[in-house]
């Protein structure tokens, strides 16, 4: 597609995503707080002339939806859209200095405006509201935030670079605060615990050590030992950490990946997502064809043959898929001749979070990186499914643009 042409497909993308968003409001005053933000920002900024992100091959435009929750906070409007001068430059620059002006916040650090950006998650409105109490003057430390910030902790966070998502600041900040290098704060809070805040004595303790011991454990460990400590909070109150050096801790969590991999094949069963599954086939020649099958994993049993084979702990997923935080699928290699179905081999292991119709992680053997063909099948599906993708999904630093 030549560069006239992809301008011209995210223009007409521009205007259905607007059309829509004309259409979707359930308040007045907020359909009319959104036709006077929209009206300004044609304007007086450049916002909607800002490229979408593109995400699996189909265009988001995150500024618009930006636009749009700051309409939906009507009530907390304390100035005119039409007094805001106006702003050019990098799309958060201008949410940023148009969210100062609206909701009459003092200044504030830039990433912070990331909140009013797309976020699915059912607590994205308490991140706002922090946001604005915060621009309002309450100091950081005073408010319900998910994880109680120290000092030192809300020095870290306030020096967060533009480009991070607010979540992945507070967690990086907790780490920082405890000690921990910049690389081991990026990579916690690229983890489940960029996504979940719960049990938040439990966790700072976990990372306290972790942080005293980041140089005895490898980054291709950090993972396996966050899962080994997530499940451990199943049977005690505090990590099991104490008194333990990195190698022991170690061989733990390696006896409890092995003990995983070899769990019963049967137990506990959880009703299915509600996606379907995928199948592509390709002939190879001599009669054989090759088969790529996305299949749900729906019992215990299923889960430990995946763990076995891949070599990592899905096992330990089943209590977040039985209460519904979790869907997980694996991807299945098999080569078909005449009537013989060929046997599945486990490819890749996808988790989808339902809530938010995102994929969240893909891994492959030992949790290593997804990519080539393999990845292609799982991409296709998610895009026939109508599933989006976390920007952690597949382990790498979140694909947000740094601002000028």
């Amino acid at each position: 597609m030549s560069a006239t042409s992809l301008r011209r497909h995210h223009r007409r993308a521009l205007d259905h995503v607007l059309h829509r968003a004309h259409r979707g409001w359930a308040e007045p005053e907020a359909r009319a707080a959104f036709v006077e933000i929209l009206a300004a920002v044609r304007a007086r900024s450049d916002l909607l002339a800002a490229a979408p992100t593109v995400a699996r091959g189909a265009p988001r435009f995150e500024h618009v939806d930006a636009l749009i929750h700051l309409a939906r906070w009507w009530r907390e409007h304390r100035a005119p859209v039409a007094a805001w001068p106006g702003r050019r430059g990098h799309p958060l620059v201008i949410v940023d200095d148009l969210a100062r002006h609206v909701l009459g916040l003092y200044p504030t650090p830039r990433f912070l405006a990331r909140a009013w950006f797309a976020d699915d998650r059912d607590d994205a409105d308490a991140w706002r509201g922090w946001v604005i109490a915060h621009g309002r003057g309450t100091a950081l430390r005073r408010l319900p935030l998910p994880i109680a910030l120290t000092r030192a902790m809300e020095h870290h966070f306030l020096a967060t670079p533009d480009h991070l998502p607010v979540r992945f600041a507070l967690r990086c900040a907790e780490v920082r605060a405890l000690g921990g290098s910049l690389g081991l704060g990026y990579a916690v809070a690229m983890s489940r615990l960029g996504r979940t805040f719960t049990d938040g004595a439990y966790w700072r303790a976990a990372l306290a050590w972790i942080v005293r011991w980041e140089d005895e454990v490898p980054p291709d460990h950090l993972g396996p030992v966050l899962d080994y400590l997530d499940a451990a909070r199943a049977w005690t109150a505090r990590p099991p950490v104490v008194g333990r050096t990195a190698t022991s801790l170690w061989r733990h969590v390696v006896a409890w990946h092995t003990a995983l991999g070899k769990g019963e094949a049967g137990g506990a069963r959880w009703p299915p997502a509600g996606w379907a599954g995928h199948v592509e086939r390709e002939a190879l020649g001599d009669g054989r064809t090759l088969c790529w099958d996305v299949i749900e994993l729906t019992d215990a049993g299923a889960l430990a043959f995946e763990g076995n084979a891949m070599r990592h702990c899905v096992f330990s997923y089943q209590a977040w898929c039985r209460s519904g935080a979790s869907s997980i699928w694996s991807l299945r290699r098999r080569v078909e001749r005449g009537d013989d179905y060929g046997q599945a081999r486990a490819v890749l292991t996808i988790e989808v979070a339902p809530r938010t119709r995102t994929i969240v992680q893909v891994r492959g053997l030992a949790n290593r990186v997804a990519r080539g063909e393999p990845l292609a099948v799982v991409e296709r599906w998610a895009q026939a499914q109508g599933l989006g993708w976390a920007p952690d999904a597949l382990g790498t630093r979140p694909a947000v643009p740094a601002a000028p």
